[in-house]
C-alpha cells in the first residue's frame, strides 16, 4: 500500500443531545471553518452528509454559494449521502427511502450542480438486504457504513448483493466513523511538533488496525467525528508527515476518491443483510414510530387521490418535514427532551398540512365517496357499513350495507370465516385458532419449555435497559461496536422478570351478522408498577385477520410491553422488510409484518407502527411499547412517557404456507387509510394487477408509479392506462425516465418483475 486516503467530515446530528436550533448553529461555525480551509489548501477535501444541513446552510449564507458551487464542480466538496436526512435504515418505508434520495439529489442539482455517488451511512442500527437495489436504482455506486457489520463477514470492502440479486460496492468502516482528529487552531501551536494524541504514531495504529479488515487495499481514513470541528492545522500536518516518509503518502480525498482507488475486482460478494444492532430503539418512544407510520400511509393515499383527480398538490414540504423526522436518532425516539418538544411540533405541522390537502381534496360537488389508494379490491367496515371498494377507486358510502344487529353472545364463544375458525375463552383469549383450507391448528397455550402463555396476552418486563438496549445495557468494547448483536430475546427472561395480565373483565361489546367485538380489561402489576389496560379482539366475517386494539396510560417508569402469541410448531421466522421478505433472528425492525411458518401453514403478526418483533421459544413476541431514557446523558425524562396515552393496533394473519399474498394485502389494509371524498365522474388513474405500489404521484414529467414484486417467483405486472395517458417509460429510482418506451397493447403494458423486485414506471 502507497497511499491512504485522509476524508474529512463531520458527523451532523439534526437532533439528539440538544435540540435541532443549538446542533444547526453549531454546523453553520463547522461549514465556514470547512470554506476557508478548502480555499487555502488545494488538496484538502471535506464532504457534509445530509442535504438537509445544505438547504439550511444556503439560506444562511448566501454569499458563499458560488464558492461552494464552483469546489463541488471541482470535486474537492461533496455531499454524501446526500439523502435529505440520514435516517435510519431499517425503520422507515421502501418509499421514504427513495424519497430521501429523490429530495436530496434535486437539491444537490439546484444548488452545487452534482449528484451523489458515495451513500455513506456513517451511524445506524443495521441495513437490510433490499438497500442495494433501492440505492443502485438511485445512482449510487457505494454504500458505506459503521456499524452492523455480521462477524461471519467483516471485511472493509465488499460487493453487497441484496435480495432481489441488485449490487453495491460496499465499504465497511472498521474501526468507526470518527477516525483521525486533528487539531484545531490554538490546540497545537506547531504542527511540525505532532505532541497530539493522534500523531505520527496514533495514524500508524489505526492504520495497522484497519488492516485486519481491509487487509492491501488502499485505506479509507475518515476525520471528523460527531458536530468535529475541522482542524485548519490538519492540511501542514499531513505536509510535514509526507515529508518525513515513515507512512504511506497520505492523500485527502472525498469518499468517492478513496473508494475508486480499490481494486474491486478482488472484493468477496456478501449476500443478504447486516442487522441489526440496538434493539431497544425499535420500541423506544414509540408514538415517534406510530407517527411515522401513520404519516407515510396517508402521504401515499393523498398523492394517490390527487394523481386521480388531477388535482396537482404541492406535497413538498410535508415530505421534508416527514423525512427529517426520520433522521436516525429522532425516529428511534434516542433524543433529549427539548428535541422531543421539536418533534411534536413539526408532527402537528405535518398534521395540518395533510388536513389542509384532505380538505381541499374533499372540496368538490359530488356524492360522498371512499377512495381506495391500493391497487386491489377492499371490503371494509365503515361507519355507514359494510363497504366494497374496487381497486385504485371510489365507492359512494350509500353502497355500504349495514349489517343486522345480534344479541351479543357470552363468553366462551366460537367463530368462523371462510379464512379461519376461532374459539374464545371466559378471558377473551384466543385459545383454539385453526386455518381452514390446512386444517393447521396454529395458538398454542405455552411456551417451547411448557410455561404456560395465554395466546395474546399482554406482557410486562422489568426493563433496566437504555434508549438504546432493552432490558440491560450490555458492556462492549470498542471493538464490539462495529458488530451486529442479534441477542435471543425469549418472553421469560431472569433479568427481565416477565408478568402474565391478570384480566378483571372479559366480554362481548358488539356483534351483528358481520363481526363480534371482544373486550378484555386487566392490568400487568409488580410492587408499584402498574399497567391497567384494555384490549379488543374483533373477529370478522369478511376480513382474513384478527384485529387487535390495546389501550394503556403509561404510569411508571422502566418497563417494556409485548403482546406474546404461542404457535404452534411454526419452526420458520421472518419478518417483512422494504419490497421483500428477510429471515428473523433476535429481535428486528419489522416493517408491517413477520410470520411464523412451517411447510404446511403460518401465522402473520401485522402491525402499524410498532415494528420491534421476535420469535423466540416458540413465542411470537410484538414489542409494543418501552418506558426507559438516556438520563445520564442529557435530559431525556421525557422518553418515559409518564402521563402520555397510548393505542395500538396489530392483528392476526392465519394463512396456508403457499399464500403470502393473503398476508400482504392484510398488511396494506391495516396500513393505508381510506380518504373520504366526494365521488368524480372518473380516474385519471391506471389500473395495476400483478404488482403493489410504494407511490402514485404526479411529477413534472408524469405520473409516477412504482411498482413492486414482494414474493420469491417472477410475476408479470400489468397496466392499463385511463385517457389522457398514452405512452409508459421506464423510471429510476428518483423518478427521472429512462430512455426506453415500454411496448403496449392498445391501452395496456406487461411488464415482467422479478422475485422482490422494484420498479418505477413513468405514465405520459
Amino acid at each position: 500500500m502507497t497511499k491512504a486516503y485522509l476524508v474529512p467530515t463531520f458527523h451532523h446530528d439534526i437532533a439528539y443531545l440538544r435540540p435541532e436550533k443549538e446542533y444547526t448553529a453549531r454546523c453553520l461555525e463547522i461549514l465556514d471553518e470547512a470554506l476557508r480551509i478548502l480555499e487555502e489548501n488545494p488538496e484538502y477535501r471535506y464532504f457534509l452528509e445530509q442535504t438537509w444541513l445544505l438547504e439550511a446552510y444556503w439560506d444562511a449564507r448566501p454569499e458563499k454559494r458560488s464558492l461552494m458551487r464552483a469546489l463541488a464542480q471541482e470535486g474537492r466538496l461533496r455531499v454524501e449521502p446526500g439523502l435529505y436526512a440520514v435516517p435510519d435504515m431499517n425503520l422507515p418505508d421502501g418509499e421514504s427511502l427513495y424519497m430521501h434520495a429523490a429530495v436530496g439529489n434535486r437539491i444537490l442539482r439546484e444548488t452545487l450542480g452534482v449528484r451523489a455517488r458515495v451513500c455513506m451511512i456513517a451511524d445506524c442500527w443495521g441495513h437490510h438486504a433490499q438497500i442495494p437495489q433501492i440505492f443502485s436504482q438511485c445512482g449510487y455506486e457505494y454504500y458505506a457504513f459503521s456499524r452492523c457489520m455480521r462477524r461471519d463477514a467483516a471485511r472493509q470492502n465488499f460487493i453487497w448483493r441484496g435480495a432481489d440479486g441488485s449490487i453495491l460496492r460496499g465499504h465497511w468502516m472498521s474501526t468507526h466513523y470518527d477516525g483521525i482528529g486533528f487539531p484545531a487552531a490554538g490546540e497545537q501551536e506547531n504542527a511540525d511538533e505532532l505532541e497530539w494524541a493522534e500523531g505520527e504514531e496514533g495514524i500508524a495504529r489505526l492504520m495497522e488496525k484497519n488492516r485486519e479488515a481491509c487487509g492491501d487495499d488502499p485505506q479509507y481514513l475518515p476525520v471528523g467525528g460527531d458536530m468535529r470541528f475541522p482542524s485548519r492545522l490538519a492540511p501542514k500536518i499531513v505536509r510535514g508527515l509526507n515529508a518525513r516518509g515513515r507512512l504511506p503518502e497520505l492523500v485527502f480525498a472525498s469518499p468517492a476518491e478513496a473508494l475508486d482507488a480499490v481494486d474491486w475486482d478482488r472484493a468477496p460478494v456478501f449476500d443478504g443483510e447486516f442487522v441489526s444492532s440496538m434493539q431497544g430503539t425499535f420500541a423506544t418512544n414509540i408514538w415517534i414510530k406510530q407517527k411515522d407510520r401513520s404519516f407515510s400511509g396517508e402521504l401515499y393515499a393523498l398523492e394517490a387521490l390527487s394523481a386521480a383527480l388531477r388535482a396537482k398538490k404541492d406535497f413538498s414540504l410535508a415530505w421534508k418535514l416527514h423525512l427529517k423526522n426520520q433522521f436516525h436518532d429522532i425516529i428511534c425516539g434516542t433524543i433529549c427532551n427539548r428535541a422531543i418538544r421539536d418533534v411534536e411540533a413539526d408532527f402537528r405541522a405535518l398534521g395540518h398540512l395533510l388536513t389542509e390537502v384532505r380538505r381541499s381534496l374533499a372540496g368538490g360537488a359530488g356524492e360522498d365517496a371512499f377512495f381506495n389508494a391500493l391497487p386491489f379490491p377492499r371490503r371494509v367496515r365503515t361507519e355507514a357499513g359494510l363497504l366494497d371498494l374496487p381497486a385504485l377507486g371510489f365507492a359512494p358510502v350509500s353502497a355500504a350495507a349495514r349489517p343486522a344487529p345480534r344479541p351479543a353472545p357470552s363468553l366462551p364463544l366460537s367463530f368462523e370465516n371462510e379464512w379461519y375458525a376461532a374459539r374464545v375463552n371466559e378471558e377473551g383469549y384466543i385459545v383454539s385458532l385453526t386455518e381452514k383450507e390446512t386444517g393447521r391448528q396454529l395458538a398454542a397455550s405455552a411456551d417451547a419449555a411448557g410455561r404456560p402463555v395465554p395466546f395474546g396476552a399482554l406482557t410486562m418486563q422489568m426493563d433496566n435497559g437504555d434508549s438504546w438496549w432493552a432490558i440491560s445495557s450490555p458492556r462492549m468494547t470498542r471493538e464490539d461496536q462495529p458488530y451486529t448483536h442479534n441477542r435471543p430475546d425469549p418472553l421469560f427472561q431472569e433479568d427481565g422478570g416477565t408478568f402474565l395480565p391478570q384480566i378483571q373483565e372479559a366480554q362481548v361489546i358488539e356483534a351483528d351478522e358481520d363481526r363480534v367485538v371482544v373486550r378484555q380489561s386487566g392490568e400487568l402489576r409488580f410492587w408499584i408498577t402498574r399497567v391497567a389496560f384494555t384490549t379488543t379482539v374483533t373477529l370478522s366475517k369478511f376480513a382474513p385477520d384478527i384485529a387487535y386494539h390495546t389501550e394503556f396510560v403509561c404510569e411508571s417508569k422502566s418497563l417494556r410491553l409485548r403482546a406474546a402469541f404461542p404457535v404452534a410448531n411454526l419452526p420458520e421466522a421472518r419478518r417483512q422488510i422494504p419490497y421483500g421478505m428477510s429471515g428473523l433472528e433476535g429481535e428486528q425492525a419489522t416493517q408491517m409484518f413477520m410470520d411464523a411458518r412451517d411447510g404446511k401453514a403460518g401465522l402473520a403478526v401485522l402491525n402499524r407502527g410498532t415494528p420491534a418483533g421476535n420469535v423466540e421459544e416458540g413465542v411470537m413476541l410484538l414489542t409494543l411499547f418501552r418506558s426507559a431514557a438516556m438520563e445520564y446523558k442529557c435530559d431525556s425524562d421525557l422518553s418515559y412517557n409518564l402521563g402520555r396515552e397510548f393505542a395500538f393496533d396489530y392483528a392476526l394473519c392465519p394463512h396456508p404456507a403457499s399464500d403470502d399474498e393473503r398476508v400482504w394485502r392484510a398488511a396494506l389494509s391495516m396500513n393505508t387509510p381510506l380518504i373520504r371524498c366526494p365521488l368524480p365522474d372518473d380516474s385519471a388513474l391506471p389500473q395495476v394487477s400483478g404488482a403493489y405500489l410504494s407511490c402514485a404521484r404526479e411529477t413534472e414529467d408524469g405520473l409516477l408509479l412504482r411498482l413492486y414484486n414482494p414474493f420469491e417467483d417472477e410475476r408479470v405486472c400489468r397496466v392499463t392506462l385511463p385517457a389522457p395517458y398514452t405512452t409508459v417509460t421506464l423510471a429510476d429510482g428518483l423518478g427521472q425516465s429512462l430512455p426506453d418506451a415500454l411496448p403496449t397493447a392498445g391501452p395496456e403494458i406487461s411488464l415482467p418483475l422479478g422475485a422482490r423486485r422494484v420498479q418505477a414506471v413513468l405514465c405520459r
